[in-house]
């Protein structure tokens, strides 16, 4: 059985609570100064490899917006880069929470692993496209999911983001599709039939494309939650 997602607002206050009168504050603020004086939080170094690109764009929007609390429902597909960005605005992000979001036990199992040494993490387990969101999330990370997903699923996913409440939704899109109904199907474009979104907030391309002549475009997209439309509208 899936547990309910993340500590409650309450639960997440007396923690940063605790923190601040144990000086954690204090000696996070002294420690990391003299590297915003010097811009070296704008910086960061991701892993080598075919998600270097994904990974750097990910941090600028998330700096860009000042996110916070992030829910993650691709996380065990982000673990090799994901820790650099966590720890790069961790320097600069006072009270960062993220929400590592998987289905699979054995994917849990190696994700408490990789961040049992990280308080800013909290490892879950839900059906994303319908169960009841952590509180007050500025971003909801999507990536390489929606396109394995059923329609259904995916609408679902938007409507739970919006009742949410949380500000942003990042996830990739492939533009050059005409959404197939095959269940088979590997690509999704919420530009077409039967989702018809708008225009994206902010549009970032030629990420984690595959490589070759014939490889689909492949956009990382950002959605401000209303701009997300309602099934009954599309």
């Amino acid at each position: 059985a899936s547990k309910k997602a993340g500590m409650t607002e309450e639960q997440r206050l007396a923690r940063q609570i605790h923190n601040n009168a144990s000086g954690n504050f204090m000696d996070w603020f002294n420690e990391n100064q003299e590297k915003d004086q010097a811009g070296e939080l704008k910086k960061i170094d991701c892993p080598d490899g075919a998600d270097k690109k994904l990974c750097e764009t990910v941090f600028k929007i998330m700096r860009k917006h000042k996110v916070r609390r992030i829910v993650d429902i691709s996380c065990y597909k982000n673990l090799e880069w994901m820790p650099t960005i966590l720890r790069k605005l961790g320097e600069e992000m006072w009270g960062l929470m993220y929400y590592c979001s998987t289905l699979e036990a054995s994917e849990e199992a190696e994700l408490k692993k990789a961040y049992k040494k990280d308080d800013k993490v909290e490892v879950v387990s839900f059906e994303w496209w319908k169960e009841e969101l952590p509180e007050n999330v500025d971003l909801v990370l999507a990536w390489d999911t929606l396109r394995h997903s059923a329609y259904g699923r995916i609408w679902n996913f938007f409507q739970n983001v919006k009742r949410s409440e949380a500000k942003f939704v990042l996830f990739d899109n492939f533009p050059s599709v005409s959404n197939e109904p095959s269940p088979s199907r590997e690509h999704v474009n919420v530009k077409r039939h039967p989702f018809k979104f708008p225009a994206a907030n902010e549009v970032f391309q030629k990420i984690g494309q595959e490589a070759g002549e014939d490889a689909l475009p492949r956009q990382l997209v950002l959605y401000s939650e209303d701009a997300i439309p309602n099934p009954r509208r599309a």
